[in-house]
């Protein structure tokens, strides 16, 4: 089932969910987050917000706003998680690019420095260690 595009471009402005979407991502101790997640962290802070749209609808209006504000960077991710899934891609602010000047400056003060290297996905693999029998003689 497709749905409909809760946001129109010209909408996208004006949107509080816009400014929720960075004060989450800035505030974070994370130093990025996965849709999903950014979601539940701006519901539990505007709990508000769950009468007007379903959680679904939410995210998907969540993702566009992502998708198509230069404020936000997107880290993608390529794999699968345990359970055979699509990782979700990671989003994090960007204040040089935050239009509101007074925003960006203030929240650039406060909000915890993300490091170059945690701005790229990095798939970690570390291959099973053998079976020992038994320990080095030298151990003995």
């Amino acid at each position: 089932m497709e749905l409909a595009d809760p946001l129109q471009t010209s909408e996208l402005v004006d949107l509080p969910m816009t400014g929720f979407l960075v004060e989450t991502l800035a505030l974070s101790r994370a130093s990025a987050m996965g849709a999903p997640e950014l979601l539940r962290a701006v519901l539990k802070s505007q709990p508000q917000l769950s009468e007007s749209r379903s959680e679904i609808e939410w995210l998907v209006l969540v993702r566009r706003i992502l998708e198509r504000v230069t404020m936000f960077g997107r880290i993608e991710r390529k794999g699968l998680d345990a359970a055979d899934r699509p990782l979700e891609d990671q989003w994090f602010y960007i204040p040089e690019y935050d239009k509101e000047l007074g925003r960006a400056e203030l929240l650039t003060g406060i909000m915890p420095k993300k490091r170059t290297v945690t701005k790229r996905s990095k798939q970690y693999y570390f291959e099973p260690v053998s079976k020992i029998s038994r320990w080095d003689p030298e151990d003995d």
